[in-house]
């Protein structure tokens, strides 16, 4: 009797587990590589048993690799992860798929994690046509938030499908909470995580080492522990760190694995970021990217990069740093940086041409020399260069004009000759009748001919006599003849009763004897016919110096009975 209740506590024993299935935690949730129908992954964590196909969860056929993961959604100090895998009797389909398969817990999920950043639980090593028995309790002592189920295992018998399959029915992992142990989960003492049966911190799952794991090690690569006694680093450090212990960030202008980078053109030249280089506070001039190792692009400069180049000559980039065109400027522009326009009455290739006479002085186009508000008096052209026209101003103002745009007519020059293109002035004096510089006015004052200088006659009521020929207009003052009115007249008592004079144009006088009974009977009339006469006579004598030939010719035929007189 006493050998049958030993024997029964025993089985009991053997099937009872002191921690909580934490798979059933709240937060847990499960997830497959690839779903076969219908067959989801919840269906590994429902409380059935049952191990037929319709029961379990499937990952979908034709794939390379098959993963299924529990998630806990924290980290959990694990014991054991026992698994029921599908099994349909001893006739029906066995657990061929679930040959080759390995256990796995880590702290990143399957889909950001390789299997040599996680830590191997158990590893199958079943070959056809041996195969695994369906249900397992395999130990895991350790903390993680993940337990992964994987293979890449493609049965060679299986006769329905290829690919690498997992088939879970049910998944149960028993452990308690980081930082607890026993079977009633309580606290581990002096360190994060210990032993999940002991309490012992014998392993230093969480980056810990030291005693009890109170020390915290530094960035290993890839996530590997430290020696758990001193904190070394065995394989390393990550990118960005330094030292035995990895704890130390690159400095002195090195970056990344084993702080083998130099960094960029930093600002100021800062210490780049230890681990990727980047420049956390921009760039030096003349540099951009992230870590400041690229050059302006062209056509840029300065800090950021954002300053414009100038007008380098063709079109050639300038320094990316300080903006210099090294070939330098194209043309109307000037400076190292060919920013600034020609200036100072200067323009063109190096600013090296001098403007022409613009209007008050102004700057002409800094490029092509072009006066944009016209001329100073007596230039002209797009250039306006000193008295000269045309677009590149070879030519002085057109005979007989001057002055600003060549706008002004000459005066009367001696002999036609041409005026001061930029003044007027006529420097071989003026015309007979005219005056000034310009030889513009007409003489007055009782002058006339050449340079004013001869003095009129006795004009009538001292009329000015004509400006050029010294004519009086309107005839001779009292006791005076001739167009001159310079030639006194004779008297009365020297002239016959039936005797008249007449005066020709040039002042010579003619006698002529007129019947008593006309000049007693017509003396008025033939008086108005004398006065007519003379003013013809001043007439032809204009037409004969001014007119053109045909015009005099004329005029003499019409005018020869005049000669009677």
């Amino acid at each position: 009797m006493k050998l049958i209740i030993v024997i029964l506590f025993g089985f009991l024993w053997d099937n009872i587990n002191c921690f909580e299935n934490i798979c059933r935690g709240n937060s847990t949730t499960l997830l497959l590589s690839s779903t076969y129908i219908n067959l989801f992954a919840t269906l590994a964590n429902d409380g059935n048993f049952d191990t037929t196909a319709s029961y379990c969860s499937h990952t979908d056929i034709n794939k390379d690799i098959a993963w299924f993961q529990v998630d806990f959604g924290k980290l959990y100090s694990i014991a054991n992860v026992k698994i029921y895998y599908r099994k349909e009797g001893d006739d029906g389909m066995q657990p061929i798929r679930f040959r080759q398969f390995y256990l796995d817990v880590a702290n990143s999920s399957a889909t950001q994690s390789s299997t040599i950043q996680r830590v191997r639980c158990y590893t199958d090593k079943t070959t056809a046509p041996d195969v695994p028995r369906n249900i397992l309790d395999i130990p895991c002592k350790h903390t993680a938030r993940y337990v992964i189920v994987e293979t890449t295992y493609d049965a060679p018998d299986d006769g329905l499908y290829t690919g690498a399959m997992l088939e879970i029915c049910e998944i149960e992992v028993y452990g308690c909470e980081s930082g607890k142990y026993g079977e009633n989960c309580m606290p581990c003492q002096g360190c994060e995580t210990c032993d999940i049966n002991s309490g012992q911190c014998e392993e230093c799952t969480d980056g810990r080492h030291g005693r009890n794991c109170s020390s915290i090690c530094g960035h290993c690569v890839n996530g590997k522990p430290c020696q758990r006694e001193t904190g070394v680093c065995d394989l390393g450090c990550d990118p960005g760190y330094q030292t035995l212990h990895c704890i130390e960030a690159c400095s002195g202008g090195v970056y990344g694995q084993n702080c083998s980078l130099p960094c960029g053109q930093c600002l100021d030249n800062e210490q780049c970021h230890h681990i990727n280089g980047t420049c956390m506070n921009g760039c030096g001039r003349g540099y951009q990217g992230l870590n400041c190792t690229e050059v302006c692009t062209a056509g840029y400069y300065g800090e950021h990069c954002i300053s414009i180049c100038g007008h380098c000559l063709n079109n050639s980039a300038c320094d990316h740093i300080t903006g210099v065109c090294e070939q330098g400027c194209e043309s109307g522009f000037q400076r190292e940086n060919c920013t600034e326009v020609c200036t100072g009455g200067m323009y063109g290739s190096n600013c090296s041409v001098i403007c022409g006479n613009c209007f008050e002085s102004q700057q002409c186009h800094h490029i092509n020399g072009t006066c944009m508000n016209g001329c100073s008096r007596g230039y002209q052209g797009v250039h306006c260069t000193e008295g000269w026209s045309g677009r590149f101003c070879q030519e002085v103002c057109t005979a007989g004009f001057y002055g600003e745009n060549c706008s002004s007519i000459c005066g009367h020059c001696l002999n036609n000759s041409v005026c001061d293109h930029v003044t007027g002035v006529c420097e071989q004096g003026c015309e007979p009748g005219y005056q000034g510089e310009n030889c513009t006015k007409v003489c007055l004052g009782g002058m006339y001919g050449s340079n004013c200088r001869v003095t009129c006659g006795n004009c009538f009521e001292s009329k000015q006599c004509h400006y050029i020929n010294g004519t009086c207009m309107n005839g001779c003052g009292r006791g005076y003849q001739g167009i001159h009115c310079t030639e006194e007249t004779v008297t009365n008592h020297q002239v016959n009763a039936n005797t008249v004079v007449i005066q020709d144009g040039q002042g010579v006088s003619a006698r002529k004897s007129v019947p008593l009974d006309i000049m007693e009977g017509s003396a008025a009339a033939f008086v108005d016919t004398v006065l007519i006469t003379r003013h013809v006579i001043i007439l032809l004598e204009f037409v004969n110096r001014d007119a053109s030939p045909d015009i005099k010719g004329k005029f003499a035929q019409k005018c020869d009975l005049w000669k009677l007189f």
